[in-house]
């Protein structure tokens, strides 16, 4: 009995292990390392749910990832409801690489970080 759970323990911090390992190359391999700024683009319309959870968990991705500084996370607003607008907005004031516009906005938003 005592020897089946040390077996699952050691499963189970193997399986971590190498989730996590596999986690790291796959994000330095896909890591731009020329430190160029770059954005992530989220397009959020009316059926998508939590909007500003989406923006702040890409936000904390870039935080992983080292990047936080040179990425920006820019959501495009294809027509969200007011009150998912106002918390994405408060979101943006918050986070300093956090934003929304419009999508005839985006060019000029993206031209201001470069």
């Amino acid at each position: 009995m005592l020897l089946g759970l040390f077996y699952g323990l050691i499963a189970i911090l193997t399986l971590t292990g190498l989730t996590t390992l596999i986690y790291y190359f796959a994000s330095r391999f896909m890591h731009e390392q020329s430190g160029a700024a770059y954005f992530v683009l989220l397009p959020v319309h009316a059926h998508s749910r939590d909007a500003a959870g989406l923006m702040y968990a890409e936000s904390l991705r870039l935080s992983l990832l080292g990047a936080r500084c040179r990425g920006q996370v820019i959501a495009l607003d294809f027509g969200i409801p007011p009150q998912e607008r106002r918390s994405c907005e408060m979101l943006c004031f918050t986070c300093d690489n956090v934003h929304i516009c419009k999508p005839e906005e985006l060019s000029a938003l993206c031209e201001s970080f470069l």
